[in-house]
């Protein structure tokens, strides 16, 4: 049902903003039909009408009691990236909105201070009467759902740190803005860290436990890395990439010698067992492709190997050879 066909085709007895009590009741019955949040507000953006909908949603018996409370309702948007909150408190936002022709998502909170609920919102006006009518669609299900297949589509099922394409992605991210700006990186570099005899885990004591110990290391990384500014994924199998900025090559080598040295300690299987890891790191240069710069890096990873393991490495000796693009 159109709740504008009505609107546009009621016969309204009203002098300026009047309706006449019959109409208003017509019209309201034919509101709380709806699914969705509709509610009709005024020029001041005050809460003219109103359906069920919206005054179970906000727990409230009528119109003025929420008028009382909140100016307008976009005082109920949740300020929060890819939503609409009107956060510089625009008194003309709905007629902006509305001009823009653009349905909107917008997060809403009730007054009982439920979980956030999102919403499609689209406008339409009366001009007869100078009103808008405002209609929120809820749409929380399907943003959840995009959400876990963006989350998905870009995190290692296993450890929930970044892939390789997502890392890709943000580190292209970086050389992008890097390149906008016309800057030339400073103190870039790039590691990557392999688990040492990670097939030995795997075959004495089951993939389960080699699982265990892929998690293990990457939670206890991540928390590592919480106050650095460090990108860090899983590469694959047990091989996980790190790019972050430094003051000098050897606070680098410095900094990933006492994550080896911590890696070294934890435990796994229930028990005293540990393992170890490898890292080979080489400076970084966004005018040197990725898949090339990890070539250098590999080298580094696997003389750290070749050197008895359980060792950080720095190689740049492919730098001054590589093809520039």
């Amino acid at each position: 049902i159109s709740i504008m066909f009505f609107y546009e085709n009621m016969k309204f007895e009203a002098t300026e903003k009047f309706v006449h009590i019959k109409d208003i009741n017509f019209l309201k019955s034919i509101m709380d039909f709806q699914e969705n949040i509709i509610l009709i507000a005024d020029t001041n953006n005050k809460v003219i009408h109103s359906n069920k909908q919206f005054l179970d949603f906000f727990c409230i018996k009528n119109e003025e009691e929420y008028n009382k409370n909140y100016n307008c309702i976009s005082e109920n948007f949740i300020d929060l990236k890819y939503y609409y909150s009107n956060s510089c408190g625009d008194s003309n936002w709905i007629k902006e909105v509305y001009q823009s022709q653009e349905h909107k998502k917008v997060l809403m909170l009730n007054l009982d201070f439920a979980e956030p609920r999102a919403f499609k919102m689209s406008i339409n006006y009366l001009k007869d009467y100078s009103y808008y009518v405002l209609t929120f669609t809820d749409i929380t299900l399907i943003e959840e759902e995009a959400r876990i297949f963006e989350y998905n589509a870009t995190h290692d099922h296993l450890t929930s740190l970044y892939n390789r394409n997502m890392f890709s992605n943000l580190y292209n991210k970086e050389k992008s803005k890097i390149n906008n700006e016309n800057k030339n990186e400073e103190n870039g570099y790039l590691i990557l860290m392999d688990i040492d005899k990670f097939k030995t885990i795997n075959d004495d004591f089951g993939h389960l436990v080699g699982d265990e110990v892929l998690v293990k290391l990457a939670k206890n990384i991540k928390a590592w890395l919480e106050k650095d500014d460090i990108l860090f994924g899983r590469w694959g199998g047990e091989e996980f990439l790190f790019y972050g900025k430094f003051n000098s090559k050897e606070e680098c080598i410095d900094f990933f010698n006492h994550i080896r040295l911590k890696i070294s300690k934890l435990l796994f299987n229930n028990s005293q067992n540990t393992f170890t890891c490898s890292f080979g790191i080489t400076t970084n240069d966004f005018n040197v492709p990725l898949n090339t710069l990890l070539e250098t890096t590999d080298k580094a990873l696997y003389k750290a190997k070749d050197n008895g393991r359980n060792r950080v490495e720095f190689n740049t000796s492919l730098i001054n050879s590589m093809q520039r693009v």
